[in-house]
C-alpha cells in the first residue's frame, strides 16, 4: 500500500512539472492605471514598433541600447517647466545623465520595452547615483513623451551588481514625490502625436489620385495607425542622398534624420523629421518627410525654413520649402497649411 502511494504521488509531480515546463513564458501584463507596470518580455527575432519621444519606430531587442543612445545623446534637459536650464543633460556616445554635481548623476545600463497606457514605448534603464536614502531604489527607467516630457518608474533595489529583470516591478514617479516629470527635453525637434486620421493634402478625389509616391511604392491614402514615419524612414534609412548623381557629404541615418559630414563631423543631425505630409505638383501625389533644417535656422530669424523631401520612382528626390514665424510646428495641419514652394536646381538623388 505504501508502496503504491509513493508510485501515485511520484506520478503527480512528475505530470506537473511536465505541464510547467512545457508552458510558453507569458508576457506580464502592466498595471498602469495603479502606477505600477513590468518590462515586456521580448523575443530576440521580433520586431517591436515603439515610441521615442516624437518618434514611432520599429526595433530589434539588440538595436534597442544603441536606439536610445542615438535619441538621448547630446541632448539638453530643462526642468519641467520647460524654461529652466539647470546644467541637466544626456552624454553623447554613453546615454549617461548628467547635472552639475554629479559626474555622472545616473548611468545607463541598457533599454527595454514597456507598454504605457496601451503603447509600447523604449525606455532607458538607469542607475542612480545619488543615494536617495536606505533602501530606496537606485535603478529608474527613463521615457519621452511625444510632447518631450522626461518621465520615469523606480524599482529594482539599491544593488550596483543586481540588475532589474523581468519579474521587477516599476513604480510610476508620481507628483506628490515631486518628480513627475523628471524634465522636458530642450532638443526640439520634438512634435506632438501626428493625427492619426488625416485628411490628404492635396484631396485624392480631386485629382483623382488612389496613391501616393514613395520611391518604388505605391503609398494607399488610408494608412494605418502609427505607419507613417516608419513608411518614410523604411525608404531612406542607411541611405545617401546624391548630387548630380554622385555621393555627397548628405545621408539619412537609422531614425530617418539627415547627417551631414561637413557639420559637427557628421556626429549631429542637421535636419529632423518632424512630420508626414502629402505634397503634389499636380502630376503626382508624394508621401513627403518633413525635415526641420537645423543650420539655417539659427538666430532671430523672422522667419524659420521647414523642407520637406518627396521621392519619386526613379529615386530622383524632389525637394519644397516652406516658411513659417514659428520655429516649432506641432502638428501635421500647420504642415498642411504652408505654402511649399519647389526648390528648383537641386539635382538630388537617393543612393544607397
Amino acid at each position: 500500500m505504501k508502496n503504491n502511494f509513493i508510485k501515485f504521488f511520484t506520478l503527480i509531480i512528475a505530470i506537473i512539472i511536465s505541464i510547467s515546463c512545457g508552458n510558453e513564458i507569458t508576457p506580464p501584463e502592466n498595471d498602469n492605471d495603479n502606477k505600477i507596470g513590468k518590462v515586456i518580455v521580448v523575443d530576440a527575432d521580433k520586431t517591436y514598433t515603439v515610441r521615442i519621444g516624437s518618434i514611432i519606430t520599429n526595433i530589434k531587442p539588440s538595436d534597442m541600447t544603441n536606439a536610445w543612445k542615438d535619441y538621448i545623446g547630446g541632448k539638453k534637459v530643462l526642468k519641467p517647466d520647460g524654461k529652466t536650464d539647470a546644467g541637466w543633460y544626456f552624454e553623447k556616445g554613453t546615454g549617461d545623465y548628467y547635472e552639475p554635481n554629479f559626474s555622472p548623476r545616473a548611468n545607463l545600463v541598457g533599454a527595454v520595452i514597456m507598454s504605457n497606457h496601451g503603447e509600447a514605448y523604449l525606455m532607458g534603464m538607469y542607475y542612480n547615483n545619488k543615494i536617495l536614502g536606505e533602501g530606496f531604489s537606485q535603478y529608474m527607467l527613463i521615457y519621452i513623451q511625444a510632447d518631450g516630457q522626461e518621465r520615469g518608474y523606480y524599482g529594482g533595489g539599491s544593488d550596483k551588481n543586481k540588475k532589474p529583470d523581468y519579474s521587477t516591478v516599476w513604480t510610476h514617479y508620481q507628483a506628490s514625490l515631486g518628480v513627475d516629470p523628471l524634465g522636458i527635453l530642450a532638443d526640439n525637434d520634438i512634435s506632438k502625436d501626428p493625427d492619426p486620421n488625416p485628411e490628404p493634402t492635396p484631396d485624392p478625389e480631386q485629382y483623382e489620385y488612389k496613391n501616393a509616391i514613395l520611391s518604388t511604392n505605391k503609398i494607399d491614402f488610408i494608412l494605418p495607425k502609427g505607419g507613417y514615419y516608419s513608411l518614410f524612414r523604411d525608404a531612406v534609412t542607411n541611405k545617401h542622398i546624391g548630387i548630380g548623381g554622385k555621393y555627397s557629404h548628405l545621408s539619412f541615418d537609422r531614425l530617418g534624420r539627415i547627417i551631414d559630414t561637413n557639420r559637427a563631423k557628421g556626429k549631429v543631425p542637421s535636419e529632423y523629421l518632424k512630420d508626414i505630409i502629402y505634397l503634389t505638383n499636380k502630376a503626382n501625389v508624394y508621401y513627403a518627410g518633413v525635415y526641420f533644417h537645423i543650420t539655417n535656422n539659427f538666430g532671430n530669424n523672422e522667419y524659420y525654413t521647414y523642407r520637406a523631401y518627396c521621392i519619386d520612382y526613379d529615386n530622383n528626390i524632389l525637394v519644397f520649402s516652406a516658411k513659417d514665424k514659428q520655429k516649432n510646428l506641432a502638428n501635421r495641419e500647420q504642415f498642411n497649411n504652408l505654402v511649399w514652394k519647389k526648390e528648383e536646381g537641386l539635382n538630388y538623388s537617393l543612393l544607397d
